[in-house]
């Protein structure tokens, strides 16, 4: 073998870093269709879960199970400590969810509830506590339990959760079951209702708007994503390995392909 066919350090670096990016790739594509099969079998979890008839609330079930179950219950709403959930819309109309704790009977926690949509100018300047006047009284509702949502990775984004002593926060970006335990004189059952019925008995009143979020996300796009970056790195460090070799075999001088 002559010593210009031997390899140059320069292409086994190129060859190692082509390698290495190619395999980091491909393992992010593979772990982002693992993340897409389990979005898939939570959303058929969910799926089932909702297709049960309602249950009366509480539910003798481990608090992991009771998740996105259909439940009816009875009590009484505590409009004094209404909040406003921000930056929610309905039909493409601006507005916010009236969330209101609920006192259930025989129950030592209190079930905060998403009662659903208020106009963004119904709301606008109004404290929370107004907008829940024609809440009192004993009431039962049906609605849909779910997880505590989770606050922003950025702080600047979160909600600041008042500290003892301090106001309420009246107004949240998320559902955050711990930090709005902070701000009440009782506890709060770890998860939330959605309401979904009865429907509103008058303009003022909120309108039940969930809806579960069943799509797959975006997990198959970005795996697709990974796998094309890996065959640019093979297909694009091939062809540059080439050039490297060609160019080093002719001497350093630049052949044409």
């Amino acid at each position: 073998m002559t010593r210009k066919s031997k390899v140059s350090l320069r292409e086994v670096l190129l060859l190692a870093l082509m390698l290495v990016v190619a395999a980091a790739c491909i393992r992010l594509g593979i772990w982002q269709l693992d993340r897409l099969r389990q979005r898939l079998d939570r959303n058929a979890q969910i799926e089932a879960r909702l297709s049960q008839p309602a249950a009366a609330f509480p539910l003798p079930l481990p608090l992991e199970d009771q998740a996105f179950r259909r439940v009816v219950v009875d009590g009484q709403f505590d409009p004094e400590r209404a909040i406003l959930l921000e930056n929610q819309s309905l039909n493409e109309q601006p507005g916010y969810h009236l969330l209101l704790p609920l006192r259930v009977p025989g129950s030592e926690e209190v079930l905060l509830v998403d009662r659903g949509w208020i106009a963004f100018e119904q709301a606008l300047g109004t404290n929370p506590a107004q907008l829940a006047e024609s809440s009192r009284g004993d009431t039962t509702l049906e609605g849909v339990l779910l997880p505590s949502q989770q606050e922003p990775v950025f702080k600047f984004l979160a909600d600041k959760i008042p500290a003892p002593g301090e106001p309420p926060l009246l107004s949240w970006r998320v559902v955050n079951i711990t930090g709005i335990q902070a701000q009440m004189p009782y506890t709060v059952f770890p998860l939330y209702l959605a309401q979904t019925a009865p429907a509103p008995q008058g303009e003022d009143e909120p309108i039940p708007s969930f809806e579960p979020d069943l799509s797959n996300g975006p997990h198959l796009s970005y795996a697709i994503q990974w796998f094309s970056f890996a065959a640019i790195a093979l297909i694009g460090g091939t062809a540059l390995l080439r050039r490297l070799r060609r160019r080093r075999l002719s001497g350093g001088q630049e052949i044409q392909p």
